[in-house]
């Protein structure tokens, strides 16, 4: 964040607002926005272009900070008002899709900052006061501070407590914390920390600030203070890259560095290799594909008639997702079903087949899928052993029919001779079987006449699953 047009007082006080619906970290890295004389400008994928040209009459536009999803940038508009031609600003906003502009309030701000939702500003208003506005300017709740100090930046954590820089000139100016309610109030800088502006760490557990030429950081809580990097020039802005690694600042070019302090390097116009000249940059975060952290599983009974459930799984990327169903058949290959729910009901056709689902998640910056592991098989009778003989009069059956389903099984049997084209001596035989297991039956019968004889037999279970009558030939 940026010192604006004067000094400023700021509050931290700001009950009531949350970051439970802010974007996700980490996000992806989208274009670096600047001041660049009274326009706004940006850089992305090696290409600069002006994305808030000055205005024709009056002022210029500056101080320029993207939405916590990158959706929109805010800016402020100043210009001279009255006879006296003084310094006003207004708040503004640019829906980066649509290019529609919008004023959030002309109340001569001189600070403000996103609430971590996106939903919200806190701005100063007054010479003491701050306060929350929605998008379209309304005031929701205003606080005035009681202190001789004079604050010189505000930020708001991703989990939603409040960074300010305070302190009376030319006394040293801290980093402080505060929790939402205003609780807890304290100093997690140095104590001779001269700083001017702060930035919260995408994840919300460091803070960088700025001391005159010089880049630090801190923890959070006040640990593990140390320095990034040092200019020769007086630094203008700051900000984190949506990933959380890096830097951008401007000491009146505007730069990149790793947190670490390493790759540190000054942002060039593709057009003529110059360094960029801008200040007060800003790095938009791009929202994050939905990626897969744990896969889509099924649920419930592997069996005809029952209905199996998919768990989407867990995803990363942003908030909200929506998921989208596909269920498939497994034999030789996998194939669709043509059922798109969430839930499935088993048919007769899937018996012997495994199923699995493929899920899509689908968010603003686009769709990935992921697919289930497979269930068992459907369970469906299996004749394991078959075997049938003729001696003389007697016919002799002897079979192993296996079925997972607990459904009793059934078995017939038909034998028959065929003379002159047509069925004689015909025997009908069944079995019935409790499921599920393995069961062995041997069996023999008389027939009428010698000859050859065919077999005819098959199984259904008391899920409707069959197999197919079947036939041998005994000579």
């Amino acid at each position: 964040m940026r010192r604006l047009l004067g000094t400023v007082v700021l509050v931290a006080a700001l009950a009531g607002l949350s970051g439970s619906a802010r974007a996700g970290f980490p996000g992806a890295d989208g274009a670096i926005s600047f001041d660049s004389n009274g326009a706004i400008a940006q850089i992305e994928a090696g290409k600069l272009t002006t994305i808030v040209p000055r205005p024709a009459t009056d002022g210029g536009v500056m101080d320029a900070r993207w939405s916590p999803d990158g959706k929109t940038l805010a800016y402020l508009h100043w210009y001279h008002r009255g006879i006296d031609r003084e310094v006003d600003s207004d708040l503004m906003t640019l829906d980066v899709a649509t290019g529609q502009t919008n004023r959030v309030t002309s109340a001569g701000l001189n600070a403000y900052a996103w609430s971590p939702d996106g939903t919200a500003f806190a701005v100063v208003c007054g010479s003491i006061d701050i306060c929350v506005i929605d998008r379209g300017g309304t005031v929701q709740r205003r606080f005035t501070v009681a202190t001789g100090a004079y604050p010189t930046d505000i930020a708001w954590s991703p989990d939603g407590r409040i960074a300010y820089v305070i302190g009376s000139p030319p006394s040293h100016l801290r980093v402080y914390v505060v929790n939402m309610d205003g609780s807890n109030a304290h100093p997690v800088s140095p104590a001779e920390t001269d700083a001017r502006l702060l930035a919260w760490s995408p994840d919300g557990k460091n803070i960088a600030y700025t001391e005159q030429s010089r880049l630090d950081m801190v923890d959070s809580d006040g640990n593990n203070w140390h320095v990034v990097t040092t200019s020769g020039n007086p630094i203008s802005g700051l900000s984190w890259s949506p990933n959380g690694k890096s830097l951008v600042y401007s000491d009146g070019v505007v730069r990149t560095v790793d947190i670490d302090g390493s790759h540190e390097n000054a942002l060039t116009d593709p057009a003529t290799g110059n360094p960029i000249v801008g200040t007060a940059p800003d790095w938009q975060r791009l929202p994050l594909l939905p990626a897969v952290v744990t896969g889509p599983a099924v649920s419930g009974v592997v069996r005809v008639g029952q209905t199996l459930t998919a768990s989407p799984g867990t995803w990363s990327g942003d908030a909200p997702q929506t998921y989208a169903y596909r269920w498939q058949r497994c034999a030789a290959a996998c194939l669709d079903t043509g059922v798109t729910t969430q839930t499935y009901t088993v048919t007769t056709v899937d018996a012997g087949s495994r199923l699995r689902v493929v899920v899509s998640a689908a968010n603003s910056a686009g769709t990935a899928t992921a697919t289930s592991g497979l269930t068992t098989a459907v369970p469906k009778p299996e004749f394991t052993t078959i075997r049938a003989l003729r001696r003389g009069l007697r016919v002799n059956l002897g079979f192993v029919i296996c079925d997972a389903s607990p459904a009793a099984v059934v078995v017939a049997a038909t034998d028959w001779a065929v003379v002159n084209g047509h069925h004689r001596d015909t025997h009908r035989h069944t079995w019935t079987y409790d499921g599920p297991g393995c069961h062995t039956t041997h069996a023999s019968w008389t027939v009428a006449r010698r000859g050859s004889r065919v077999v005819s037999y098959f199984a259904r279970d008391g899920d409707g699953v069959w197999i197919s009558p079947r036939r041998l030939t005994l000579r």
